[in-house]
């Protein structure tokens, strides 16, 4: 079962999202406008400047502002799937991922928390990287990363609804 400690934990954060740099990085302060041009497809972060995916961690700083283009973080995202196929993750999954305290607290704000969750999975090298990312207690993240290893196993029938 997933600690009282970690539901609060990200309540916090979750409450000073807009103070934290973190959030920023998330969510940008300049909203999507969308990139228009298929040959050039990928929205530099915290930009409106548009680029071809090829440059995406190509080794050549310059492509986008502030070389975000060839941010470590950008980099493991452009090697995920997409941020919207996570949240369609988490959300078949939140119940067995976290726990039944933190699923009734996703409950109260789905959007909110899918999107954040997802934006912390998608630039979080290892699954200690996210937990990082979201404050998890030691605890939290080995239940976590049992889970994970229950799925990698194919052991699903060993997963608990509510963990």
């Amino acid at each position: 079962m997933i600690s009282s400690a970690l539901v609060s934990s990200l309540t916090i954060i979750l409450n000073r999202a807009a103070a934290s740099s973190l959030f920023y990085v998330l969510h940008p302060v300049i909203p999507f406008k969308g990139c228009i041009d298929p040959s050039e497809p990928f929205q530099c972060p915290q930009s409106q400047q548009c680029i071809a995916l090829q440059f995406i961690c190509d080794g050549h700083p310059g492509d986008c502002p502030d070389n975000l283009d060839e941010n470590e973080e950008t980099c493991i995202a452009a090697k995920r799937p997409a941020k919207e196929n996570i949240e369609k993750f988490l959300h078949a999954a939140y119940t067995f991922l976290f726990g039944e305290k933190l699923s009734r607290s996703i409950d109260e704000n789905k959007i909110y928390w899918f999107d954040t969750l997802a934006s912390a999975f998608s630039v979080s090298k290892n699954i200690h990287s996210f937990a990082e990312k979201t404050f998890m207690s030691s605890g939290d993240l080995t239940h976590f990363r049992n889970i994970f290893q229950l799925i990698h196993d194919g052991r699903l029938e060993d997963i608990p609804l509510f963990a």
